[in-house]
């Protein structure tokens, strides 16, 4: 990864922890397409251990111009923010 991907997984790691109890697992690049494929599970200590919702993942797919709108922050954009809290939303039952 590059030192700008690596701080788009960061931020993106950071809010998805601290908002809905889950984590990128992956983050990767279609070449061909400029298209991040994001993909994120629940943190175990947000399921209960015999829950099925503990094997759940959620893949995501970001354009290169929503994450470039992201790269000088600290912060997610607010675009990016409502993409993650619409496509995680449930994800964990008990995120926040």
């Amino acid at each position: 990864m590059t030192e700008v991907e690596t701080h788009w997984f960061v931020l993106l790691d950071s809010y998805a922890r601290s908002t809905h109890s889950c984590f990128l697992a992956e983050f990767f690049r279609d070449q061909s397409t400029e298209v991040y494929f994001l993909c994120f599970r629940p943190v175990l200590s947000a399921c209960p251990q015999d829950s099925e919702q503990r094997y759940e993942c959620k893949y995501i797919r970001i354009s290169l111009e929503e994450l470039k709108a992201t790269a000088s922050g600290r912060e997610l954009a607010a675009p990016l923010v409502t993409t993650l809290d619409r496509s995680l939303a449930g994800l964990v039952e008990n995120g926040s």
